[in-house]
């Protein structure tokens, strides 16, 4: 039989992930994390930001969900300043996802 996780070692998953992507990890309402971080990337001969946001919650005494978000800019258009708002909303917007009931799928 699969052990229960707790929350704590949700937080301690999502703080592996976060070390790992040289990330920052927010704990937020409603037993919810969010791991934030960028990465830069190249396609086509242009250089590329990527903005990585992951909400996590635990959703059952043994199940968790991630939610990914993701954003990608030129890097030239990471320092525009209404690209940079637009960013600052989309997190601001991620920091509110809700995360819906498996239904019955758990069995103690």
């Amino acid at each position: 039989m699969k052990e229960d996780a707790t929350p704590t070692q949700l937080l301690e998953s999502v703080q592996k992930r976060e070390a790992k992507n040289q990330g920052q990890t927010e704990v937020l309402s409603d037993s919810r994390f969010l791991l934030k971080y960028s990465f830069k990337s190249e396609q086509n001969g242009e250089s590329l930001i990527i903005y990585c946001w992951e909400v996590a919650k635990m959703v059952s005494p043994r199940d968790y969900n991630i939610a990914v978000f993701t954003f990608t800019v030129t890097a030239a258009q990471s320092e525009v300043p209404s690209i940079r708002q637009e960013i600052s909303s989309i997190e601001e917007e991620i920091k509110n996802v809700r995360f819906g009931v498996h239904g019955n799928s758990y069995e103690p």
